[in-house]
This record gives C-alpha cells, sequence and structure tokens, in this order.
C-alpha cells in the first residue's frame, strides 16, 4: 500500500472525489482542511489512485454492514480487527485507518448504492468486482454465520456487480461444504457454480470458461487493475478454487 505514506494532510479525499473520497476524508478527520493549502503534494499514481479507492470501499461498505443491525458491537470490531491484522496483514497505522473508515461509514447516510456506482465507474472489470463481493462476504462470515441484515446487504448489492446471479447461494455452499462436507453431487454442482458452468456444456466449453478464469483472476491482472498486494491473497485463493473446481470436473467426465 504505497499510497499510504502519500495521504498525510487529508490529500486522499481530494485524489479520489465523490462519496468515497467523503468518506476517506471524514475518517482522517480535521486534517482534510491541510490538502488545499499544500504546494508539495506527492504525486499519486493511476494504480495507487485505484487501490485507495479499492480500499476505501471495501471498508466503507464493511461499515455499512456493521451498521445494519443498528450498532456496531466490540464482536464485530474484534472480528473485523482480525480480518484486517491477519489477513491483510496491514501495518498498524493502517489498520487504524481502515477501522476509522469503518466507524465514519457505520454513522453514515449515503445509500450504499452511491458508493457501488463511484466503484464501479473506476473497475468495471467483472473479476474485480467479484474480488469486492469475495472480501465482503469473508467479513460477513468471520463468525461462522451471516446475520440476515449482512444478508441483505450482500443481496443488494449484487445486482449491481458483475458477478452470476447466484453468488451469494454459490458461496455459501462453499463455506458450508468447508465446514461439513457434502455429498458427492452437491459438490459437483458446487464446482459448476464456481466456474460459472453448467452440466449441460460441452467440455470445450467448459475449459474455454476455465482458460478465461484463470487470466481473470491472475495476480499480473489483478495488480494491473488495481488490486493492492494486501488483497492479492483473495486472488490467489480464488485461482485454487478454480483450478480444484475444473480437475473435479473433468474426473467427473471421464468416468
Amino acid at each position: 500500500m504505497s499510497w499510504f505514506g502519500k495521504i498525510t494532510g487529508g490529500t486522499i479525499g481530494f485524489m479520489i472525489g465523490g462519496p468515497l473520497g467523503a468518506m476517506a476524508g471524514a475518517a482522517l478527520g480535521h486534517t482534510l482542511i491541510d490538502a488545499e493549502t499544500s504546494t508539495n503534494q506527492p504525486r499519486i499514481s493511476s494504480r495507487e489512485e485505484q487501490e485507495m479507492i479499492f480500499f476505501v470501499t471495501i471498508f466503507t461498505l464493511v461499515g455499512k454492514m456493521a451498521k445494519a443491525d443498528g450498532k456496531i458491537t466490540k464482536e464485530e470490531i474484534d472480528f473485523i480487527e482480525h480480518f484486517i491484522k491477519h489477513q491483510l496483514k496491514l501495518e498498524p497505522k493502517q489498520r487504524e485507518y481502515a477501522i476509522s473508515i469503518v466507524r465514519a461509514a457505520k454513522d453514515d447516510n449515503t445509500p450504499i448504492l452511491d458508493y457501488l456506482k463511484q466503484f464501479v465507474q473506476v473497475f468495471p472489470q467483472a473479476d474485480m468486482h467479484f474480488m469486492l463481493y469475495e472480501v465482503l462476504f469473508t467479513v460477513a462470515m468471520a463468525d461462522g454465520h451471516i446475520h440476515p441484515d449482512e444478508e441483505a446487504i450482500l443481496r443488494k448489492i449484487s445486482p449491481y456487480l458483475k458477478v452470476q446471479r447466484n453468488v451469494f447461494e454459490a458461496m455459501e455452499a462453499r463455506f458450508r461444504q468447508g465446514r461439513s462436507g457434502q455429498s458427492s453431487a452437491s459438490e459437483l454442482a458446487n464446482h459448476y457454480q464456481i466456474l460459472e458452468c453448467t452440466p449441460e456444456m460441452t467440455d470445450i466449453e467448459i475449459k474455454k470458461v476455465y482458460r478465461k478464469k484463470c487470466r481473470e483472476f491472475h495476480p499480473d491482472t489483478l495488480a494491473s487493475r488495481g488490486l493492492s498486494e494486501e488483497f492479492m491473497d483473495f486472488a490467489n485463493k480464488e485461482i485454487v478454487k478454480i483450478n480444484e473446481a475444473y480437475e473435479a470436473i473433468k474426473k467427473s467426465r471421464a468416468k
């Protein structure tokens, strides 16, 4: 997160603009006013700007989920802190800023779709939409279940993102499979969902989809689109799931 050291003085709000910029600035507090007066601001690359927007979007929507049931509890904060410390491995100051965004978003009245609209303008690619959804689902499931209000948000945002229509059910099925196991038929159906394929498709069609997904979720591709190193672990895990799904489907068809 090379951009983080360049936002001293609250410049991030002016760099991003829109509702996400306002949220980013609000999380930094009164330091936002320094940005206009400074004449020697550090330069931010277009990729760093994309990384900032992805970061701010993630924690803004996490804050919105925390607000969904009316209040943010100590347990929820503990889950989020564990996520950013142990999964994202953010530095202390970065963790502090992420939590500040969550808290600012919790008390914010801007509709969640306003933030999504800005995110989609910057990231039109389906793979980046999926990564956003994957991170949010992971956070929501951090305590082993999804609160109905969190589920409502996840279902509300999916039509605005380029993700498969039943993405919530697919991710929930993967989670439950990991915890309790499933029948071979259910597991195979889940593999088809991961690849966004159907049993009626030919081997050649499935292989084409598989190769496309491998290209989309390759770390180099995601990095070129603005996914920071801290979130790359999700990309690596997705590649593993894609490979496992494809191999399982091939094996089932060879019988």
